[in-house]
């Protein structure tokens, strides 16, 4: 099945709202159902932290969606998949009083690594390019 770009921006959207939440599994296991509970209850913040968690994920379908560099947008996704399984998966809402402003800044830092992403995935692409001609 070929990915057309439309595919593309509804698959990374639709990882964007759930990836929050599915990084929250391993916690799980190591900590107990409390730590995924933490972000299911009460019901009313599966909406919130799943509309702030999509303001990247939005940024990186039209990234997806515009930019003919492969190398790159692999990076891109690398990069704010990567910072949302370390940042969601690891937040203990119980630590503090403060934890839960994490949550706001996720989203904030996975913004500012889709540039670094992708300019590290083009230059990973051009080295692999270069050795394979070599």
């Amino acid at each position: 099945m070929q990915f057309t770009k439309k595919r593309k921006v509804i698959a990374i959207l639709l990882a964007g709202f759930l990836f929050p939440f599915v990084a929250r599994l391993p916690g799980a296991v190591f900590y107990g159902m409390e730590f995924l509970l933490q972000y299911l209850l009460p019901v009313r913040n599966i909406p919130l932290i799943s509309v702030i968690n999509l303001i990247p994920f939005t940024v990186l379908a039209v990234v997806a969606a515009k930019s003919s560099s492969k190398e790159g947008v692999i990076g891109a996704v690398a990069a704010v998949f990567g910072l949302d399984l370390l940042g969601h998966g690891t937040l203990d809402l119980r630590a503090s009083s403060t934890a839960a402003v994490a949550i706001f800044f996720i989203p904030i830092f996975a913004l500012l690594l889709i540039p670094v992403g992708y300019l590290l995935g083009r230059i990973a692409g051009g080295v692999a390019g270069y050795l394979k001609r070599r």
